[in-house]
This record gives structure tokens, sequence and C-alpha cells, in this order.
């Protein structure tokens, strides 16, 4: 069976870690409170005895309450240890006020995501998990709940004092994605700070941007390489205007070149997320596109011998202190510099969980619909006279 590098058998310091993940469940399973309870007295007095706060048992009851009702994340937790307390916190957090049956729906998903598939893979820390189930739930709310009245986007400008003006923006995620890359894309080009690059996005109406986003078979709407979908309304402004270019194939693709082309760097972006280095989450569009095998020795231009790599964590595989190998499923292997392995998965919107995360999104959204319209079909029926 495949393992999470933190639950390495043979690794002494990750039995250990394995046992107090144990340790906890046994703790704070014991101890969670009966339907009765008062659960503000309970964990004051919990607390008392622990010397810890209130909130310190509280989120630890609503984790361990919650895992017991994802019934195969539970399941998996037995086998295998996996998951410390920070990340089932997270877990309980992104799941809180949610409805059991939408939290029933997505136990299987959320299983198989936290299931490793190769041998010393990278666990998922806390903010990929929180994404993962934060992802499926608004594909899931968003085509189920019907909203009265939803939040209106808007921008707003204040009096900061002393000659300033703050911007307090609420948009959707994909143009706050969009904002970010354009902002950090203009400061550095032009060497200037983020006012000096807002009020150059601003004053250049009209001039050539290029921004990818990306629509596949699997997913049928605008989506930014993070992963956020695009509104109807951004989407009818931006993309009566854009170039499109077909990725198909792009991976098998290689140039005689040592850069890689712009398709290319689209391709390795979506698929890859962030910088593919054990435990980073740089963005992936923030990220150098490194040859896994060194072009100067060989290895070749094509998405099947490319990763993103910080600059931080390019310069350190480029000084030889790690070294990596790619697969063909685009996992990439690491011997770290004290001869630890790890290997990391693509965690982008091409990558295989995302992919299969999207559709089963679908498949949920599907199954309550068709709930809900045989609840109404039957309160039509019991016709009150």
């Amino acid at each position: 069976m495949a393992f999470f590098r933190n639950c390495d058998p043979d690794d002494p310091l990750c039995i250990d870690e394995c046992r107090l993940q144990k340790f906890e469940y046994l703790r704070w399973v014991r101890l969670l409170p009966g339907g009765d309870e008062d659960v503000l007295s309970y964990c004051a007095s919990i607390g008392a005895r622990l010397g810890k706060s209130e909130g310190y048992v509280s989120r630890r009851i609503d984790a361990f309450s919650m895992l017991l009702e994802l019934s195969k994340v539970h399941e998996l937790q037995l086998k295998m240890w996996h998951l410390d307390i920070t990340r089932l916190m997270v877990i309980a957090q992104a799941l809180s006020g949610v409805e059991k049956e939408v939290i029933e729906e997505i136990d299987a998903p959320l299983a198989r995501f936290l299931t490793p598939k190769r041998d010393n893979q990278k666990m998922p820390g806390p903010k990929v998990i929180k994404k993962f189930i934060v992802d499926l739930l608004v594909r899931v709310e968003d085509a189920v709940e019907e909203v009265d009245s939803p939040q209106e986007l808007a921008i707003d400008f204040y009096d900061a004092g002393n000659g300033k003006t703050g911007i307090n923006a609420v948009v959707d995620n994909a143009t706050a994605s969009i904002f970010r890359d354009q902002l950090m894309r203009l400061a550095k080009a032009h060497e200037c700070d983020d006012s000096s690059a807002l009020l150059l996005m601003a004053t250049q109406e009209g001039k050539s941007l290029t921004i990818n986003l990306y629509k596949g078979d699997n997913f049928g709407e605008l989506m930014t390489a993070d992963g956020y979908r695009l509104s109807r309304k951004s989407v009818d402004l931006v993309f009566p205007n854009a170039s499109r270019r077909s990725l198909e194939g792009v991976e098998n693709v290689e140039t005689r070149g040592y850069s890689f082309t712009p398709s290319m760097r689209a391709y390795i972006q979506a698929r890859d997320g962030v910088c593919r280095f054990p435990g980073c989450s740089i963005r992936a569009v923030n990220c150098d596109i490194d040859h896994v095998e060194e072009y100067g020795l060989g290895g070749k231009t094509t998405a099947r011998n490319a990763q993103c790599l910080c600059r931080r964590h390019h310069n350190l595989k480029t000084s030889k202190a790690v070294d990596c190998e790619i697969s063909g499923d685009a996992s990439i292997s690491w011997i770290l510099e004290d001869g630890t392995k790890v290997v990391t998965l693509p965690e982008g919107i091409f990558s295989a969980d995302r992919l299969f995360g999207q559709t089963f999104a679908q498949r949920v959204v599907d199954r309550i619909r068709r709930r809900k319209l045989r609840m109404r079909k039957n309160s039509c029926d019991d016709v009150p006279f």
C-alpha cells in the first residue's frame, strides 16, 4: 500500500508522529460531549483540567466530531493516522454549517484526495486540503442553492488620512487572482511599488495583456490557473476580445531551444498549480519553469521534462543540494540533502485529483437536484383537501 512521507513505516520519526495522531484521536473521541451537555461549560471544564483555554478544547471537539461524520475519511485515518490535529481542524472549519447531505457526498472525494497514490508522497498541507473542500462546496452550493439577494460586488474608496485614499474591493476569486497577477507583473516589469503598478493598470486601457484562462472538457466554465471560475459577467466582458489557443497535445510537444513556448508555460502552470518542491505552496504563475533533467545535460524542452519551481527552490536545485526526476504522470521524485525521499504530485486544474473533484462535484449537484425535485413532487402530490 502506498504511503505519505510522514507515514513511512520504516522511519522512527514518522512512527512517533503516527502514534501521536493516534493518541490525540483516542483522547478526544473519548472526551466528546454527550447530547445533553452544555458545550461551553463542558469545554471550560475540560480546558481547566488540561490547563488550556475553552477555545483550545472546542476546536478539537469540533475537529473530531466532524471526523466521525466523514465515515470514509474516518476509516482512512484509523488505517494510516496521517491527519494531524491542524488538518482535522481545517477540515472541520471548512465544513462548518454545511448541510449533512452535502457532507455525506463530499466524504468520498475527500477520502480519495487524502489517500496516497505513491510511496513517499508529500502529504497535502492544510491550505491545500481547505482549497480542495472549498472548491467542491462552491461548485455544489452555487449550482444548487437559489440565491435571492447575491452579495453585491463593488469597489469603495475612502479617506485614509495624510493625503492618502484607501481602496476596499469585494470581487469574485477569479477577478482577484487576475488582478493580483497583473499587479505583480507590472510592478516587476517597471521596478515600481504596488501603488504605481495600480496606476499603470488604470492607464493601459486598450493595450494588449496576457491573461491565461482555461476551459476544458471536464469543466465548461472559464477558470484561472488557480482554479477560480470567472463570473458570467466577466466572461462576457473579457472573452469576446480574447484570442483562443488549444492546449490539446501540448504535453507531448518538444522544442529544440531552451525556452518553453507560451502554450507550454500555460499548460505546465495549470498542471502543477504550485511550486513542486516538497512543502512549498508558491503559486505556479509566480514560479520559474524548470527543466527537471538539465537542458545542458541533454534534458528536453517539453512539458514532460518540466516543473514549476519558485526562485528559491529553483536555485536550491541548481546548486545540486537536492535532486529530482519526473515520471510519465508528472509526479516528481525528490531526494533531499540528507537522503530523504519525497514524491510530489501535480496540484493544478489539469491534475487528476482536481479533474476528479470537478467531475464528482457535478455528480453531487445532479443528485441533489434530483432529490429536491422528488421532494417538491411529493409535496405537490399531497393535496391538502
